[in-house]
């Protein structure tokens, strides 16, 4: 009986550190041409965005909030003990109350730069 012919294939040595040198080669490009585009066209995110995500936030912590609330009320009529949900509850409110401030803040922050584009001359 004849024996199966085997045929392997081998790559040269190194030839995988090619295609990952390669590979990180064209993903630092990619960042160096995002960023550069960044620059060059000022894509900043600007405050209303922002201080619509802090506002988002502010009130998903408050939900949760109330949430902790209600179980840790479910837990006081089991008879459970329920002071840790209440800690985190309040710590939540801080959290949220820390968002507001950063929404005012950046309303102030646009509200001065307004003023300033504006004794500056108007051009923006």
């Amino acid at each position: 009986m004849a024996e199966p012919i085997v045929i392997r294939i081998v790559e040269p040595a190194g030839a995988a550190h090619a295609w990952i040198a390669l590979a990180l080669l064209a993903a630092a490009l990619a960042a160096l041409a995002a960023w550069w585009l960044a620059r060059r066209t000022g894509a900043r995110p600007r405050h209303e965005d922002r201080a619509a995500g802090e506002e988002r936030s502010g009130h998903a912590l408050l939900r949760l909030a109330r949430e902790i609330d209600e179980h840790a009320a479910e837990l006081e009529r089991a008879g459970a003990p329920s002071r840790r949900h209440r800690l985190w509850a309040r710590q939540c409110r801080v959290l949220a109350a820390e968002r507001l401030e950063r929404i005012n803040a950046l309303i102030l922050e646009e509200m001065r730069g307004a003023a300033a584009r504006g004794r500056g001359g108007g051009g923006a």
